[in-house]
């Protein structure tokens, strides 16, 4: 192998070694009963190498703590006695692996700027993953922490009744009678249909039979962009499912006549129930903690002078000043009610 090969073996190994660790990371925890058994510490000749590829070499220490690494299923795959495991698992895929390292080497793909950033991207997967590591042998999430989170958000937990209507909206409480009266006390499908769509003001439910889908005690529907009268709600509320309300109710200027199609019950779910992934939301939140600390802290120990001016000669973004002008009015027009505009330069 010639020097400029050897020069970029290392980086190219650590490329595809670190894919390996991604890899394993996104793969299922084995238990600790499918673990295979870890007898590295006690393996002598852990630093005797067993497999050699061009420059790169693979020491008995390294290889059993690959094995040690896969669950019992997968090591399964390799045979049925240890010596086959081994064998199989050095032929299969530790040799593999060496010749294509050997190969990136020779054609210098560590040197590629996408190779490169993913490599970066790896590493901080992997120093988010020693942290978590970290995290947890200091104890995690405490219990109290989970129960406070759950204390402090309980309407997340807790889902109202919710009432499947649908209304037909009409100008006066006069017209909203002339359609209770056209229905005369009792409710189908395809007469319903046929008065929503020829009397109903609402232009956004008319053509869908006027279905707000199932609205909660707040008004809040699971219909994109519709929101109602909480009123529309009490009044179902003292009807059964199938049963038009008797009375328009007033929504607004306008009125509604309300049909009761369907419920679903209240669910309240627990702190049992919710207990593992609110403990998972909350490592999160403590990881982010972390690295927004730790990136705050190596930022003033390593990070040098920022050249702006050189930023201003890259080529103009695809988007462009009219293009962020379109966005921030984009912006605006979803933003809440009082909320200040976005900036037209930074869309923000």
């Amino acid at each position: 192998m010639g020097h400029r090969s050897r020069r970029v073996l290392t980086s190219s190994a650590v490329v595809l070694l670190m894919g390996s660790w991604a890899a394993a990371q996104a793969a299922p925890s084995a238990s600790p009963a499918q673990a295979a058994p870890s007898t590295s510490a006690a393996a002598p000749g852990a630093q005797d190498v067993v497999v050699t590829v061009g420059q790169r070499r693979v020491t008995l220490g390294e290889l059993q703590r690959r094995i040690d690494e896969l669950p019992a299923y997968q090591l399964a795959t390799f045979g049925s006695t240890a010596s086959e495991i081994r064998e199989r698992y050095v032929e299969r895929v530790i040799v593999p692996e060496l010749l294509q390292d050997e190969e990136a080497a020779r054609l210098e793909l560590a040197q590629r700027p996408a190779v490169r950033d993913r490599l970066r991207d790896t590493l901080r997967q992997a120093l988010e993953f020693r942290l978590r590591e970290e995290m947890a042998q200091a104890g995690g999430v405490p219990d109290a922490a989970v129960k406070a989170y759950y204390e402090a958000n309980l309407e997340r937990f807790d889902t109202p009744l919710r009432l499947r209507l649908s209304r037909i909206l009409v100008a006066t409480e006069g017209d909203a009678r002339a359609v209770l009266a056209a229905l005369q006390g009792t409710v189908t499908p395809a007469r319903w249909t046929a008065l929503a769509r020829e009397r109903s003001s609402d232009r956004a439910t008319h053509l869908r039979e006027g279905n707000l889908g199932f609205v909660r005690p707040d008004g809040q529907t699971d219909a994109p962009r519709v929101r109602v009268e909480p009123a529309l709600y009490a009044a179902a509320l003292k009807v059964k499912d199938g049963e038009l309300v008797p009375q328009p109710v007033q929504e607004g200027q306008a009125w509604a006549v309300v049909w009761r199609r369907g419920s679903l019950p209240r669910v309240v779910r627990t702190l049992e129930q919710e207990g593992h992934t609110l403990r998972q939301l909350l490592a999160r939140q403590q990881l982010e903690e972390r690295v927004t600390a730790l990136v705050a802290t190596l930022r003033q120990e390593h990070l040098g002078p920022v050249d702006e001016a050189l930023l201003e000669r890259l080529p103009a973004l695809p988007l462009g000043e009219v293009g962020a002008a379109a966005a921030a009015a984009t912006a605006s027009q979803h933003a809440p009610s009082g909320a200040p505009a976005p900036d037209p330069k930074t869309g923000r």
